[in-house]
């Protein structure tokens, strides 16, 4: 390798500044360019934290009204289970009656249901074997 081969190559040489001056730029650039987005990022990530915060504070209020409500609700039925104990019995009771007559009746309309399809399996097959017949005595 000779000398002129050595100064054109080496960062001392003219290509070799332009290219170390481009670098640095190129570097301090994009370290600029990555903090500006990370600021933007992270105010961005801060403002829906606030919103999260304030929605979450708002839930937790919601919650915790709800859960008072619950007690309060629990509170009342168990006052109504103990004042109205015999007609709480009669309601489970009169509960228990419907629930047994509505499956009773759902049993009854499927049984006619399949009842009605039976027959219907039974004369679709005839009037289909009647119809030559009938076309028959039409002619005669």
């Amino acid at each position: 390798m000779d000398n002129i081969s050595i100064a054109y190559n080496s960062l001392f040489s003219v290509h070799g500044r332009r290219f170390l001056i481009i670098t640095l730029f190129g570097i301090f650039g994009l370290t600029i360019a990555y903090y500006v987005f990370q600021t933007i990022v992270f105010v961005q990530i801060k403002d829906v934290l606030k919103n999260l915060d304030g929605d979450f504070a708002r839930m937790i209020k919601e919650i915790h009204s709800l859960r008072q409500n619950v007690t309060i609700l629990e509170t009342e039925t168990e006052n109504l289970k103990k004042r109205n104990k015999s007609m709480w019995e009669e309601i489970k009771t009169a509960l228990a009656e419907i629930k047994s007559a509505a499956a009773i009746k759902s049993n009854a309309i499927s049984w006619h249901k399949s009842q009605c399809f039976n027959i219907a399996y039974m004369f679709i097959p005839m009037i289909l074997l009647m119809i030559p017949a009938m076309r028959a005595d039409a002619y005669l």
